[in-house]
């Protein structure tokens, strides 16, 4: 029997976490001898690039979503196919019965299943039930456990269910650390970096790391703050930042050229992918709290096991953590940098964590849709194709 061919489907290709998300999982199965597929209706000239510079063949740009069930089940009459989405829409519209085709839905986001569509009580509840079984039939992942606790708490589903099926993101770790680390720069300034799509309110953390930074640094705080950034916010943030006399505010830039400012900085504060790609440099990173102004942190990266968001914590927290790193001596502070990418390493190492996907799909149990789901399915497929 020949390999199965890996589809993904994802609708606009632009350029975040998601995206390269796709672009990793793509090489790695490619490196292990499949065939793949990216399925999309736009993508970005940036995210084409990179397809293409991995060597990642199989890109097509499709009119709509109907399209992209046709090619799967295309592919399904001469191999086994195996789909991943980010969405539940995407899910929705994609699930078809069948034994030749295997499908996963990857929540990536912590909102992913809160879908304003699914509001209405009777529906809710009718498409919890059906998610519940596509769950416990391995067919539903969480890549962390906030993830888990909200999709639970949205759905009405106990989140005992959901953390089986936890699978945190995949990542290309370093072995080990690639460049010499210090807690100071060579011109003694201690250097803050947040990498973030200026995506409000959702990451509207950056204008209150922007007021922390300009209140330590009068405070005598020998420290300066690079954000690097690019999206429908980016006037509001240029604004905010050019009232601050401690920041820098840089363009978007392609995961290659944003090495060398990860290398570069003493401190990272963010959130989502970027704080594993901070982690993978051994950069000691800060995870923030989304959806507020402020700057709220808990704990660093490596003390909180590798969290990606933090749920709960305070400005006044977040201030401390920055003290703390700070006022680190270098014997500390190299060895929190080597902390910091051990965590990256044991909690999301590419090749243990895509096992846990062909695991997954290995194990799925056919799952029937019921007569509703298929009946709802046909209608968000059609509002999905206007």
């Amino acid at each position: 029997m020949s390999k199965p061919i890996y589809i993904f489907y994802y609708k606009d290709i632009v350029s975040g976490g998601a995206e390269y998300l796709i672009l990793r999982m793509a090489i790695h199965f490619i490196r292990a001898g499949y065939d793949i597929a990216v399925l999309c209706q736009s993508i970005s000239r940036e995210m084409l690039a990179e397809f293409k510079k991995s060597h990642v063949p199989t890109v097509y740009i499709i009119k709509n979503i109907q399209m992209a069930s046709q090619l799967v089940f295309k592919q399904s009459e001469a191999h086994d196919v195996r789909v991943m989405v980010l969405t539940l829409r995407d899910y929705l519209c994609l699930y078809r019965p069948s034994q030749r085709i295997k499908y996963i839905l990857y929540i990536v986001h912590k909102n992913a299943l809160v879908q304003s569509w699914l509001r209405p009580g009777l529906v809710r509840e009718i498409v919890s039930k059906e998610l519940l079984l596509h769950i416990c039939s391995d067919h539903i992942a969480f890549m962390d456990e906030f993830a888990c606790r909200n999709s639970a708490k949205f759905l009405h589903i106990n989140h005992k269910y959901l953390y089986t099926n936890l699978i945190r993101l995949p990542f290309v770790c370093n072995d080990k650390m690639i460049h010499a680390v210090h807690s100071r720069s060579s011109d003694g300034v201690f250097h803050v970096l947040s990498v973030s799509r200026a995506d409000f309110p959702f990451k509207a953390y950056l204008f209150g790391l922007i007021d922390v930074c300009e209140q330590l640094k009068r405070a005598g705080l020998n420290l300066e703050l690079t954000v690097i950034s690019h999206g429908k916010g980016i006037a509001d943030l240029k604004t905010k930042a050019a009232e601050s006399d401690c920041v820098t505010l840089l363009n978007g830039m392609s995961n290659d050229s944003l090495i060398d400012y990860y290398r570069s900085a003493q401190l990272y504060v963010g959130m989502g992918t970027t704080l594993i790609e901070a982690a993978n440099q051994g950069v000691p990173s800060i995870a923030v709290r989304s959806y507020t102004s402020k700057f709220e942190a808990e704990s660093m990266f490596a003390e909180s096991g590798g969290m990606l968001e933090c749920e709960s914590g305070s400005q006044q927290k977040g201030i401390e953590l920055i003290k703390k790193v700070y006022e680190m001596d270098e014997e500390r502070y190299r060895n929190l940098c080597m902390d910091t990418l051990h965590t990256c390493q044991s909690h999301y190492g590419i090749d243990a964590i895509m096992d846990k996907f062909e695991s997954m799909y290995a194990s799925q149990v056919f799952q029937k849709r019921s007569v509703f789901l298929a009946m709802y399915s046909k209608i968000l497929m059609i509002l999905a194709n206007k």
